[in-house]
C-alpha cells in the first residue's frame, strides 16, 4: 500500500490527543497533504478506514469532523465497487448522526444508487 493508505487514518487519529501542540501539527500536516491530493483526482484514499474511524465511539468531534472531509474526498474516487460495499455503513445509524453529518452521508449514499 503506498504512504497515504498506511499513515492517512492513524495521523487523522491524532486529533484526539489531549495535546494542543499534536492537534495543532496534525492539522499542519493534513493542510500540506490536501494541497498534494486535492488536484490529483487518481489518488485513492481509505474510505473504509475512515468510515470505521468515524464509527468509533472514541472519536472526538473534531476527529469525525476531518473523517467526514476525507470520507466526501475519497469517496468521489473511490471505484463503483468499493462504494456498493460501503454504501450500506454510510446510512446505518444515520439518525444519530449530527445533521451535516447525515446530509452528506445521505448524499454519498444516493451516488452509489442513482
Amino acid at each position: 500500500p503506498n504512504t497515504l493508505q498506511s499513515f492517512l487514518v492513524p495521523a487523522i487519529y491524532k486529533l484526539n490527543s489531549p495535546h494542543d501542540s499534536s492537534r495543532k501539527k496534525v492539522l499542519e500536516i493534513l493542510a500540506h497533504i490536501n494541497k498534494r491530493i486535492k488536484p490529483h483526482i487518481s489518488i485513492q484514499l481509505p474510505i473504509e478506514q475512515i468510515i470505521e474511524q468515524y464509527l468509533d465511539p472514541e472519536s472526538s468531534v473534531l476527529l469525525k469532523n476531518i473523517n467526514v472531509i476525507y470520507l466526501e474526498m475519497g469517496f468521489t474516487r473511490a471505484p463503483l465497487e468499493l462504494k456498493i460495499k460501503l454504501a450500506p455503513s454510510l446510512i446505518t445509524g444515520i439518525s444519530s448522526r449530527p445533521s451535516p453529518h447525515q446530509e452528506m452521508f445521505l448524499h454519498l449514499f444516493l451516488s452509489v444508487i442513482e
